[in-house]
């Protein structure tokens, strides 16, 4: 498969966790970078797929208010910081606002094929 060289940045103990684990079990940067990508990225996808749904999209929104982000953490008895609350929150409308793009472009596509 052909590669293609790429320049990101990344948090600097991120960094150095990836090379430190990349040494641990002798292998190179890269592939711990690609790893985690191929790991993830089709949970990513399926996240976006389901926020496509109006319903879910509403639920969704919901879900990530600071309010509701606060109950939930204490009934799961985990502390959740100020910042991390904001962190969620602030994803959110990016995230529902994306998904509904997705969905548009794939409605599009059904009506308008090539």
């Amino acid at each position: 498969m052909p590669r293609t060289q790429i320049s990101i940045k990344l948090d600097t103990h991120l960094l150095e966790q990836i090379d430190q684990f990349a040494e641990n079990i002798g292998v190179t940067r890269t592939s711990i970078i690609e790893q985690c990508i191929k790991n993830e990225l089709p949970r990513q996808e399926e996240n976006y797929r389901l926020l496509e749904n109006p319903l879910i999209r509403k639920l969704h929104q919901t879900v990530t208010s600071p309010d509701v982000l606060r109950a939930i953490a204490k009934l799961a008895q985990t502390d959740m910081s100020d910042e991390e609350i904001d962190e969620i929150v602030n994803k959110g409308p990016r995230q529902r606002e994306a998904a509904k793009h997705m969905g548009e472009l794939k409605k599009s596509a059904k009506e308008n094929p090539s």
